[in-house]
């Protein structure tokens, strides 16, 4: 129970102790106004071994004791309230590297400041504050100073720059100039381009870059943006298209419009195109005007196929012809020859109505047979009332001679 006490005593010291250490109270800075002569700041896009663009602004007119910060704004001369950029726990200029916030002029004289100043609209007039180290004055100039930006590039196919791999079937999009995406920035892969890539096939086009019109880039360019393709939303830090979603066509030309996305009117004008030419395997940043085709060579495989097999179907059809007549032709001949034999049948028929006497065929390489001269029988009746008298007959008339040379012999 002691103990119990003994802590809650030592509990209650500790927070008395800690309410009765004195805080320490910064004084309110204050600003005032001094001249903007003297200052300036040069702003460059220069290139890095890695090819890649950085924006160095160079601040000029500082003076050794003094820490100098940058504001830039939007418009020139607009109001600003610097007590917001003020931390006031230590009575310190809060500052960073982000557009609109306080931007600290490192020992070199550099601003240090994101690459998305180069690629936002605006921003082009700034603010120059300093103050002495341990003071909580702070003078700013009266009235902004101009910061031009850097010029994009006045050739729109050099305004991003392309990059082919192949292997991967991957093509590449990245900023001739320096931009937010870079890796190690704040804003890095927050920003996004809007690129589209297609088969050009406006004939007129081709024509004036076969020509050298001087306005071929901008006639692109103007084709590009109106044209109704697929749109690819990539971040300007990574911006690949898959080349196995493009329908590669030989010798035709390919443009590639970039730009940024901007729904809240963000970043300056940076449009660009770019031109690649299809190969059989991929694509080339070569292009051979001369020989550029505007659509697809048409695929003949179908036709080639109905047309074979509609020659197959008149062959197969003229055999079938052929056969049913080769049928029809023996199905005939066998009528005929049925015929033939129902009449040689009728005739030889001794039922037959006026039957006069049996049709024999015979051979035609044998001589008829020579018979004995004997007395001419009467003919045989015209009509025989059944195959018995009939075959008595042909008995009678079988045993004739034989009756008749015994007879003779008889008598002599």
């Amino acid at each position: 129970m002691k103990e119990f006490f003994r802590f809650r005593f030592y509990l209650l010291f500790i927070v008395f102790s800690f309410l009765m250490v004195p805080k320490t109270v910064f004084a309110a800075p204050t600003f005032q106004e001094m001249s903007p002569d003297g200052f300036s700041i040069e702003a460059t896009s220069d290139s890095t071994a890695d090819n890649k663009f950085k924006l160095n602004l160079r601040f000029s007119g500082a003076e050794s004791n003094y820490k100098y910060y940058v504001l830039f704004v939007k418009a020139n001369n607009s109001k600003v309230d610097f007590n917001k950029y003020v931390d006031k726990n230590t009575g310190a200029i809060k500052y960073s590297t982000e557009i609109g916030e306080m931007n600290i002029v490192s020992n070199s004289g550099l601003v240090l400041i994101d690459n998305a100043w180069f690629i936002a609209d605006g921003y082009e007039y700034a603010y120059i504050i300093r103050n002495r180290a341990n003071s909580t004055t702070y003078e700013y100039t009266k009235g902004c100073i101009a910061v031009p930006k850097p010029a994009l590039s006045s050739l729109l196919n050099e305004r991003y720059t392309i990059e082919l791999f192949p292997e991967f079937n991957k093509i590449r999009i990245s900023p001739a100039f320096p931009y937010t995406g870079e890796l190690g920035s704040s804003n890095y892969g927050k920003h996004t381009v809007a690129v589209k890539i297609a088969l050009i096939t406006d004939k007129n086009i081709i024509s004036k870059f076969q020509n050298d019109a001087t306005d071929k880039y901008e006639t692109l360019l103007n084709y590009a943006k109106s044209s109704n393709v697929k749109v690819y939303n990539l971040t300007d830090s990574g911006a690949e298209i898959n080349a196995a979603d493009i329908d590669i066509v030989e010798n035709g030309v390919y443009f590639i419009y970039t730009t940024y996305n901007d729904p809240d009117h963000y970043y300056r004008v940076i449009d660009g195109i770019n031109v690649i030419m299809g190969t059989e395997e991929f694509f080339t940043l070569s292009v051979d005007w001369e020989n550029a085709v505007t659509a697809k060579k048409a695929d003949n495989t179908l036709l080639y196929i109905i047309l074979i097999s509609l020659v197959v179907v008149v062959i197969v059809a003229v055999v079938l012809v052929k056969i049913k007549d080769k049928k029809e032709e023996r199905a005939e001949k066998k009528k005929k020859e049925a015929f033939m034999n129902n009449f040689i049948n009728s005739v030889n028929n001794p039922n037959r109505q006026g039957f006069s006497g049996t049709v024999s065929q015979q051979p035609t390489t044998q001589p008829p047979q020579q018979t004995p001269s004997m007395p001419q029988q009467p003919a045989p009746p015209s009509y025989m009332p059944n195959n018995n008298g009939y075959n008595n007959y042909n008995n009678g008339m079988n045993g004739y001679p034989n009756n008749y040379n015994n007879q003779n012999n008889n008598r002599f």
